[in-house]
């Protein structure tokens, strides 16, 4: 473009099914869309946890030194690794959760999101967990969709209800 090398990479499953960054890099830039959310909830409702994680670390390899996220100021590796540490965490707390039984529901009232409370949107967590239930269930993100409507509804009465 203009002389200008820009690529266009698509790592597989992630935040959705078919996310797509731009990379710059002789000038060491990437826009990483909603790969990376930094400073706001981020809301993984369509992809993979797992392949959102495995996004992030090839993001992350490719060495770049600015990434524009999709949500939160312009950052270095910092901002993608706060990132990549709010969806190992919820993950790990998730999993606990899952594997004693508890609901969607309860596991979004039991984990405590410590630093991560901070973040706008931490209702968000509802339709996170949802994702990651079908996930551990090894259900196919591509077949696997969400009621987004439901689900909304969902997280803002429990927002609403301070059960969050």
């Amino acid at each position: 473009m203009d002389g200008r090398e820009v690529r266009l990479l698509h790592f597989g499953p992630g935040h959705t099914i078919g996310d797509i960054i731009v990379y710059l890099p002789e000038e060491g830039i990437i826009f990483a869309g909603d790969f990376i959310f930094l400073y706001s909830t981020p809301l993984g409702m369509e992809g993979s946890f797992a392949g959102w994680l495995r996004n992030l670390d090839a993001l992350a390899k490719l060495g770049a030194q600015t990434y524009v996220p999709g949500h939160g100021p312009v950052c270095g590796a910092e901002g993608l690794n706060l990132c990549r540490d709010y969806l190992v965490f919820v993950q790990r707390e998730a999993k606990k959760r899952f594997d004693k039984g508890m609901t969607v529901e309860q596991a979004a009232k039991d984990i405590d999101l410590g630093q991560f409370m901070q973040w706008p949107n931490h209702e968000r967590i509802l339709l996170n967990l949802e994702r990651l239930w079908r996930e551990f269930r090894g259900e196919d993100p591509a077949t696997s969709k969400l009621n987004i409507a439901e689900a909304f509804l969902r997280m803002d009465t429990m927002a609403k209800a301070g059960e969050l």
